[in-house]
Order: structure tokens, then sequence, then C-alpha cells
């Protein structure tokens, strides 16, 4: 672009690099150069960003707003950044919402507000046009709404990103956390239950197709068994009949 960093705002006071809703994708090289060691949050809300490759280049940041971009699952990769405690996703591609965690809670040991609205990796929901003023506000959450699974991805949330305090639109409170460790708890000793018990099985199945009791002998080759079939021999040396014979008393 002939006007390569025009639409980048740099606040001195606050450390603050905003470029919002300009299309951009990427971020020119001359802004890196000039901001990035000195920026501790980075708005890049509603622009065409799905790769993270520039924002790599902050080793400072402690917020990273990407509102309304294109990331996803297959080609955005979220970049280490060890001082990072504020996330913000909403309005984007993402689905697979355990992929995700995985990546954030590597990449980011300090996160502690994360918010995902409007992304199908988190089944929140809000109030519809015609029942609130305020529909385009992300916090008017509808707390009617908590169903199971918004509950679940909550949960997950809490217990594989430990540091979180605030989450989407809601802060989380010590009961949640504590309900969501003893929920997740119980899930695991299920699911390892479960599996345990289909090894076991698994490997009873095994052992008996290559145990099997066989009462007669295998024949190997192509020759049956012969049955031997011969007259017996057998001389009597006595003068009368045995079967007049009988045991007395004294016999026994």
């Amino acid at each position: 672009r002939n006007d390569e960093g025009s639409h980048f705002n740099y606040d001195p006071d606050t450390n603050k690099l905003v470029c919002v809703a300009t299309d951009y994708d990427d971020i020119p090289a001359s802004v890196i150069q000039a901001f990035a060691l000195k920026t501790k949050i980075l708005d890049l809300n509603s622009n065409r960003f799905r790769s993270l490759a520039c924002v790599k280049r902050f080793p400072n940041l402690e917020e990273l707003i990407l509102d309304g971009n294109q990331i996803d699952d297959t080609h955005t990769r979220f970049p280490k950044l060890p001082k990072l405690h504020t996330l913000l996703l909403n309005k984007n591609s993402l689905q697979d919402i355990c992929k995700l965690v995985e990546q954030l809670r590597h990449a980011y040991p300090m996160l502690s507000y994360l918010s995902l609205i409007g992304n199908e990796a988190c089944p929140f929901r809000i109030f519809p046009k015609n029942q609130s003023s305020t529909e385009n506000d992300l916090s008017s959450f509808s707390q009617d709404h908590l169903d199971e699974d918004y509950q679940r991805y909550r949960d997950l949330l809490i217990v594989r990103i430990p540091t979180l305090k605030f989450l989407d639109s809601r802060e989380i409170s010590a009961n949640e956390r504590r309900n969501a460790m003893q929920s997740w708890y119980i899930f695991n000793s299920i699911a390892e239950t479960k599996l345990s018990y289909m090894s076991r099985a698994t490997d009873k199945k095994e052992s008996n197709s290559y145990n099997r009791y066989t009462p007669l002998p295998l024949v190997t080759g192509p020759t049956k068994p012969k049955i031997l079939i011969q007259k017996r021999h057998h001389t009597y040396s006595g003068e009368e009949s045995q079967g007049h014979r009988f045991i007395k008393d004294g016999d026994l």
C-alpha cells in the first residue's frame, strides 16, 4: 500500500496501538519496527486477520483485541505472549473449543480475561433483537438461557485455563470454579472407569481367541487319524464253567 501504516494510531499515554475496520490482514513492517516493543494494547478490531504471525513481534502485549476478524481453527496459530492477560476473539470463525483451549493455555500463561462470543465454539445465548434495546451490546447476556452446553463449555475453560477470572460476559465466581472442578472430576472419573472396563474387555477377548481350549490333538498335515481294530486272544485254563462258581462267606 502507498499509505502503509497510515491507519495505525499509537497512543503513548496508554501504549495502545489501534487499527480498526480497515481490512488489514497483516501489520506493515514499518509499524512493527516503530511500535512493536512498546505496545502493550493492540486493537485490530474488524479487519481480516487470519494469521497472527505478525503479532508475535509484540513481546510485551498485555491486551489483544481481535473481534470481527477471520480467526479460525485451520489457519490461525496463537503466538506465545508471556505477558498477555486479556484476549478478545468475539465474532470470528472458531469451531473446535478443545483445540482452542489447548493452544491458549500453552501460549498465554497469564490469561485472565477471555471472550469468545459469536463463535461456533461458544454455545452462548443473547437476547433476540425484539427483546432487548441493546442487541449489539455483547454484555447483554441472557442468564435465563445458560443451558447445559454453555455451562459445560465454561467448566472446560475454567478447569483447563485456571488463570481465567472473566469469561465472555461474566466473572468467574469462586462457587462456579468449585462446581466446575467437581463436575470435571466426576466426568473424568466416569470416563476413566469406562476406558478401563473397555480395555479389560478387549484384553479378555483377545486372550480367549488365542488360548482357546482344544480337547483333541491338532492334526498337522493331510494324514487323518486311523482307528486300529484287532482280535484279543485269551486262554482259559479252568476246568469248569465259572458261571456256576459262587463266592462264599469264607472267601470274603
